[in-house]
């Protein structure tokens, strides 16, 4: 139940440690300033670059789990881990070229706001899966008539891993983009430990207003460096 988990508590039979959404709130009213991470905005290449790195890190952080690793790495996300990324998208709301950061829409009653329709895009575009929705699981409110979904803030997200040392390849021929990192045990375990470079790649495609976006195809471990369980 992701609601109650307010203050960075972890959500009931997920993994931990978890990045905390309390603190985004009070930001979402204010727009960040232009190229706030240094980028240049109208430079398309760049979006997709840090597009490419910022979707890595929310897949790591939300899709991969450290008690299962290899095999949530190779299949396509279970629903359970879709509404975790969904979710995980209020992390990256300061990032002014994030593709998703209007997703979220503004919580001054307590709430974040998710409208129905624009969620839909996002997982629609990152995983190619249409007319999804949150679980039962996800402790999400569904507003039937105004089509939103509404979330306490201060809830936590993560299943135990992080990636440090991101690169990434534009491959203009092929439309592909592929992000090379080194995966870790979250920095929030006081064991933190390397398992190895890993590799995310994802296609570039074009939307109907002409700009391009990314589709996640597949990760990879490329050397296993440390037994985490070890």
């Amino acid at each position: 139940c992701f609601s109650a988990c307010t203050n960075g508590a972890n959500p009931s039979g997920a993994e931990g440690p978890y990045r905390s959404t309390a603190g985004n709130l009070a930001g979402m009213e204010q727009d960040s300033p232009p190229s706030a991470n240094g980028l240049d905005p109208t430079d398309p290449m760049a979006e997709l670059e840090e597009n490419a790195k910022l979707l890595t890190e929310q897949i790591v952080l939300s899709v991969f789990s450290v008690s299962n690793l290899y095999e949530t790495m190779t299949t396509p996300p279970e629903d359970l881990a879709l509404d975790r990324f969904a979710l995980s998208t209020l992390l990256y709301l300061d990032h002014d070229q994030y593709r998703y950061r209007e997703v979220f829409v503004s919580g001054g009653d307590g709430y974040y706001h998710i409208p129905k329709e624009k969620l839909q895009w996002e997982i629609s575009e990152v995983f190619g899966i249409e007319d999804w929705a949150f679980t039962d699981q996800s402790g999400v409110i569904y507003n039937e008539q105004s089509k939103t979904y509404s979330i306490l803030s201060g809830f936590g997200i993560g299943n135990g891993l992080e990636c440090k040392n991101l690169t990434v390849s534009i491959d203009t021929e092929n439309n592909r983009a592929l992000v090379q990192y080194d995966l870790y045990t979250s920095s929030e375990f006081p064991d933190s430990k390397l398992i190895g470079p890993c590799t995310t790649s994802f296609s570039i495609r074009a939307d109907e207003n002409g700009g391009q976006y990314l589709r996640y195809i597949k990760s990879e471990i490329q050397e296993k460096m440390e037994d985490i369980f070890s």
